[in-house]
């Protein structure tokens, strides 16, 4: 019936009744669930976090957790819940993307590198916007022949990319 504030308090006294209930449709994941229709974020996630405690193949809840920590800004937490999403679901272009996201926020090119790789393999739509990527994380890892490559793949796809060609440029000097 949506009446989502009344179903707060039965949820609260589940959840103190049974902690460790982590059930796909369990009280943790409908509390979780009424915290967002309320639009209370912090609590939302508080939830989320202590279900991910109790659980490691739970796609929506990774996704839902790196949606969240992305939003504010904590690659750090991303950059785990991404990796765990990644775990359990290898072949979804959208925990890559938040992956890699993360992974340039951190400086850690090797999960940049690693992320935009799996992506260029799941025929994304914007190819050379990828190679670029790639090429850029490559460079400053200090692999400039894969870097190199890979500008040349992003020219490839769009001949007229002036990022691709000023980033070929930087590489070559």
């Amino acid at each position: 019936e949506k009446k989502f504030a009344e179903a707060k308090q039965p949820l609260e006294t589940m959840r103190r009744l049974y902690p460790n209930d982590a059930s796909g449709d369990g009280h943790l994941v409908l509390l979780a669930r009424v915290h967002r229709e309320l639009k209370e974020t912090s609590q939302e996630r508080t939830v989320l976090e202590s279900l991910a405690k109790l659980t490691d193949d739970s796609v929506d809840l990774f996704a839902r957790l790196a949606e969240l920590t992305s939003q504010s800004n904590e690659w750090e937490a991303t950059r785990q819940f991404a990796q765990r999403w990644l775990a359990v679901s290898p072949l979804q272009p959208a925990p890559h993307r938040l992956a890699a996201e993360a992974a340039e926020k951190l400086h850690d090119d090797r999960l940049a590198i690693d992320s935009y790789r799996a992506m260029l393999l799941l025929n994304p739509v914007d190819v050379a916007d990828l190679h670029l990527k790639l090429a850029t994380a490559l460079q400053r890892s200090g692999d400039f022949p894969s870097a190199k490559r890979h500008a040349l793949l992003a020219l490839d796809e769009a001949p007229r990319f002036r990022a691709a060609h000023k980033r070929l440029l930087e590489i070559l000097q």
